[in-house]
């Protein structure tokens, strides 16, 4: 139950255990679980008038895991599922959180011993005609358990009611594809588990992020090209798709989406992150030495606002006291001074599409350095790295799980191996070793100020990125955005230089990493097509009309294309998308400064920007999403 049990003059609270029964199938065995409803009224004031109880009804008998054995996704999202509603019968707004609490008993026996581990447990729970999030049990986030044979709980869904309001819910449960008979603990197990349906009170009835974008004013409704800044829709032509050939999937990626476009969108998004003030401890120097800035009564808080004020303070403070301004590494940067302790904020792309169907998808508007998207020994590919994504030095550097990920280092021309090097430092916070060019050359690295922030981590949704490439960047140079969105989404792949296709690539072609279309993660990059509907164009000049049928490569000579494109970036900018070559297997796709995409090298250490996709059921404050007031997401 959520709260303490004190005060309890204070807090009402009902209990209801409802006989509605679950019916699952394990590899063997039956178990059941039963509806655990908690009411749990916070707010004193509303007591005396706002009645408070929510209803929950079955809408059919039970869920049968239809297959006793593990299956694929698809098959799981198809399985007939478990359909129950809430219903809020007050007038006041409720918000309600679904967990599912996984137990040792059935049936007032011990099932210890042969419990089916949660790891291999995958879910689904959606509203009823809505997407919802598919992912393994131990993804969701853990939360404190209710009843006293559980032994965890897992936080599935949270939402709200209006007063009267009513919501469907479906849920599905399968074994994960990924056992194999070498999982011998998914042998002869049982799985038993509750779901506990925990509502509490809430003043407002907050809006999700998907909803608060869908009810934004959307620009180009009618194909009219106004150069305005702001949320645009994008349809896709499903024949294009040739992802998969099943139309359950190529439904999905051909919804239409809404995107942020032009210069300076109302897309931003805190999380809280700071600009680190270690960065800009300030000394004043002169022959005999240096002394801090701090030491001589002058506040830095009260100082260099901006650019300007930091250049003018300097100036005022030398004739002042003598001597000459420098930071701790000796350069003052006003550009940097002017950005102490400011937020740095994480960008909307859109509502965009998944195999698991639409989410909201960010990318950090700050690099978080530079890093090779991958490098390689100097006798594989030349050591200029793999075009692989799932594979890829990168990926392990943002993502979880790999921790004691360890490859040979190279330093001043000494090679080791067996060194922990890009193990999930970002995401973790931690500090080490990083690949930032080729030949597997590594570098000091330190997230430990430059890390994801904590509360977006549970917020972040496990989805599939398709990593299709171009078929052969030789004949594909004049590609647009459409075409892009459509390769990202296909078969082909960066590799096929080995390929049977008048291709020879000698020792630039000499890896043996397999190559997949597909990678199933939290934290990737930017795809190419990103970046080109992120573009605005103008009105009366090159519209964006215009510059979404025109080649990605040549927008260097359309201006009005990357000028007015939110996502054109100061630096190189790496892309999640390999390039196909007939005679390499190791150039990836980036966005350069002058607005055009062309590719490069996978180990240059090019300008790194996380991108994630967000859980369904993320809520937003009521702000506007500008700079000055950027959303505050809750998950």
């Amino acid at each position: 139950m959520i709260g303490a049990k004190k005060n309890m003059d204070k807090r009402k609270t009902s209990l209801f255990i409802l006989g509605l029964s679950i019916l699952l199938l394990s590899v063997v065995g039956v178990t059941y679980a039963y509806w655990t409803l908690t009411l749990e009224q916070t707010d004193e004031d509303n007591l005396a008038t706002s009645c408070f109880d929510v209803v929950l009804t079955e809408e059919n008998n039970a869920i049968n895991l239809e297959k006793a054995y593990p299956i694929v996704d698809k098959e799981g999202e198809e399985l007939t599922p478990y359909t129950f509603k809430l219903k809020n019968k007050c007038n006041a707004n409720v918000k309600y959180q679904i967990n599912l609490e996984t137990l040792n008993t059935v049936g007032g026996e011990s099932i210890k011993d042969k419990k089916l581990a949660d790891k291999y447990i995958k879910e689904k729970l959606n509203e009823k005609d809505k997407d919802g999030s598919m992912r393994l049990l131990i993804d969701n986030e853990e939360v404190t358990p209710t009843l006293e044979d559980a032994s965890e709980s897992y936080k599935l869904m949270t939402g709200y009611m209006t007063a009267e309001d009513e919501k469907t819910f479906e849920l599905r449960l399968w074994m994960d594809e990924n056992i194999t008979a070498e999982n011998t603990d998914a042998m002869e197990k049982t799985f038993a588990s509750k779901i506990t349906i925990v509502a509490t009170y809430a003043k407002e009835a907050k809006k999700t992020l998907e909803e608060t974008i869908l009810a934004l004013d959307i620009e180009n409704k009618d194909d009219e090209d106004t150069g305005a800044t702001g949320l645009y829709k994008v349809t896709h032509d499903e024949a294009s798709i040739t992802y998969t050939t099943d139309s359950f999937y190529q439904k999905r990626l051909t919804q239409t989406e809404y995107r942020y476009a032009g210069k300076d969108p109302n897309n931003y998004v805190d999380f809280g992150e700071k600009v680190a003030e270690d960065k800009f401890e300030l000394m004043l120097c002169d022959e005999e030495g240096c002394i801090n800035i701090r030491l001589l009564g002058l506040p830095l808080e009260s100082y260099f606002n901006t650019q300007e004020q930091c250049e003018t303070e300097k100036t005022q403070i030398e004739n002042t006291y003598g001597g000459v301004l420098q930071s701790m590494g000796g350069i003052l940067d006003c550009q940097q001074i002017a950005a102490k302790g400011d937020s740095l904020y994480w960008r909307i792309i859109g509502l965009v599409n998944t195999p698991e169907g639409q989410r909201v998808k960010l990318v950090k508007d700050a690099s978080i350095g530079g890093y090779s998207w991958d490098s390689s020994d100097e006798d594989i590919n030349l050591g200029a790295g793999i075009n692989e994504w799932s594979q890829s030095d990168l990926m392990k550097l943002l993502n979880p799980g790999y921790e004691t990920n360890k490859d040979q280092i190279c330093e001043e021309d000494q090679c080791t191996n067996d060194n922990l090097v890009n193990n999930s430092l970002y995401w973790d916070g931690g500090k080490g070793k990083c690949y930032t060019f080729k030949d597997n050359i590594a570098t000091d690295c330190d997230f430990t100020n430059n890390t994801i922030p904590e509360n977006l981590k549970n917020m972040i949704d496990t989805v599939t990125w398709n990593t299709g490439s171009d078929k052969n960047w030789i004949d594909d140079e004049l590609l647009d955005v459409n075409k892009f969105y459509e390769y990202e989404r296909s078969s082909n792949t960066g590799d096929i230089c080995k390929e049977d296709k008048g291709g020879n690539g000698g020792s630039n072609c000499t890896d043996q990493v397999n190559r997949t279309t597909s990678w199933n993660g939290k934290v990737g990059l930017i795809y190419p097509s990103d970046y080109g509907y992120s573009t605005s164009g103008i009105k009366d000049a090159t519209t964006r009309k215009t510059c979404l049928s025109t080649a990605l490569s040549s927008w260097y000579s359309h201006s009005s294309c990357y000028e007015n494109n939110w996502l054109l970036p100061s630096e190189v900018d790496g892309t999640l998308s390999p390039v196909a070559f007939l005679d390499v297997a190791y150039d990836v796709f980036s966005v350069n400064t002058d607005g055009r995409v062309a590719y490069s090298y996978a180990y240059n250490a090019e300008a790194t920007h996380p991108s994630v996709y967000l859980k369904p059921d993320v809520f937003v404050t009521q702000r506007d999403g500008s700079q000055i007031n950027p959303y505050i997401l809750e998950a």
